[in-house]
């Protein structure tokens, strides 16, 4: 019998020991830095709001004025793929807004969150050994769901300042064995949305290679000046993508967990099942709510509107103040939740280093940007951090006082 208070060796799976943890224990260290009193947190995207209000009345709706059998059936399992009437909103939304059709029976699959959506789908598609190529920085899931796929993934890195897509090299990448590319679009973290020539050019590669793509396009509706790029609605690439969104993003209620992916029925059909080996349904409530909110949006998108035009002007507002304080160069940025700021030669430390600096004498928490690339990231990866913007103006302003007030002193 083993002695109270004793230890037993655990041996991790193979599996998790081949995924970078990189990811995991730097989002550790940047949450307790946020976390600091004091401290603004401008590093995680995590809208300050209440998110939407639609959806909110919705669920409040739901839980306190159904009849006792609508509620009975709210509070339990829905299909696994999802509620028909959330699947039938999704497909509107995605008719409306990116002109892409999707029959909700077949080709919409409801799953709980964008990040399980991406899971599923490099779960169900991608065979140990299948080439897939990714570009870094990314969104820091990408990598470690491929690796748990086995795959043999290969990363290219967009360069500052303006993080456009490598075509020579990805063309050189490409191979008959190529499996999927990764394409995320408006970009996490730099906020860089693809070209119409950059899209033509990946869809080309696609189908000259018989090349699935994997299109993540939380972001699609915070665009004002560039016109959003959906790849599936390019000649010959509906059939050969898959398009994941969520309410996380388009409603910013990023606890919620409700998202979705579209795609060919035979491909939604295998995700579907691995969705449900691993969440079974999303949460029946939040459906109900998230689709009221986006009928709602199908029909009047004043409110997704403001949300896009606030966030810009935060970029500009706090842009300035980065570079009047701390003599950064913030770079460009179409849409999304966040702006790429790269540090001097001469500033104080770099990487996590330079974040601590921060919210020690700035009183800012902000992110490294070596969290989003893969084991040999460039050097300039070192001097690039994200702040977000995805806060109302009285937040952001907060921020540039701040900022202000170092500059003031120093």
């Amino acid at each position: 019998m083993a002695a109270s208070g004793s230890t037993v060796a655990v041996s991790v799976a193979g599996r998790l020991q081949r995924c970078s943890t990189k990811g995991s224990e730097q989002w550790a260290r940047i949450t307790a830095l946020a976390n600091r009193e004091g401290v603004l947190n401008l590093g995680q995207g995590r809208p300050d709001g209440g998110g939407s209000q639609r959806a909110r009345d919705a669920l409040l709706d739901v839980l306190q004025h159904s009849s006792a059998e609508d509620l009975g059936n709210a509070n339990q399992y829905s299909p696994v793929i999802g509620l028909p009437r959330l699947r039938q909103a999704v497909g509107r939304w995605t008719a409306v807004a990116q002109h892409l059709e999707y029959n909700p029976e077949s080709e919409i699959c409801i799953t709980t969150s964008g990040t399980e959506a991406l899971y599923c789908a490099t779960q169900a598609l991608i065979n140990p050994g299948d080439h897939v190529i990714i570009f870094q920085p990314f969104f820091p899931w990408y990598l470690p769901h491929l690796q748990l796929a086995e795959a043999n993934v290969e990363v290219l890195t967009l360069e500052p300042p303006d993080f456009a897509l490598p075509l020579d090299r990805l063309k050189a990448a490409m191979t008959p064995d190529t499996k999927a590319i990764v394409i995320n679009t408006p970009h996490n973290p730099t906020g860089r949305a693809l070209t119409e020539a950059e899209g033509a050019t990946v869809a080309q590669l696609c189908r000259d290679n018989d090349c699935l793509l994997i299109t993540d396009e939380v972001y699609a509706h915070l665009l004002t000046e560039r016109p959003h790029i959906s790849l599936a609605a390019l000649p010959g690439m509906r059939e050969r993508t898959l398009v994941v969104g969520s309410a996380s993003k388009l409603l910013a209620l990023t606890g919620w967990r409700v998202a979705w992916v579209l795609g060919p029925a035979a491909m939604v059909k295998a995700i579907g099942g691995m969705h449900a080996y691993t969440t079974y349904a999303a949460p029946t409530p939040l459906q109900l709510a998230v689709a009221a909110a986006i009928e709602s949006a199908c029909d009047d998108q004043t409110d997704l509107k403001t949300e896009a035009a606030l966030y810009d002007a935060n970029y500009q507002a706090l842009r300035a103040a980065l570079e009047r304080a701390l003599k950064v160069q913030v770079h460009p940025r179409d849409g999304g939740y966040f702006l790429v700021a790269q540090i001097p030669d001469a500033a104080r430390g770099v990487g996590f280093d330079y974040a601590v600096w921060l919210a020690d004498h700035v009183g800012l928490a902000c992110v490294p940007m070596g969290v989003f690339y893969g084991p040999t990231p460039p050097a300039s990866a070192e001097r690039l951090f994200r702040f977000t913007i995805c806060k109302s103006a009285a937040y952001i302003q907060s921020a540039v006082a701040k900022l202000d007030a170092f500059a003031a002193q120093a």
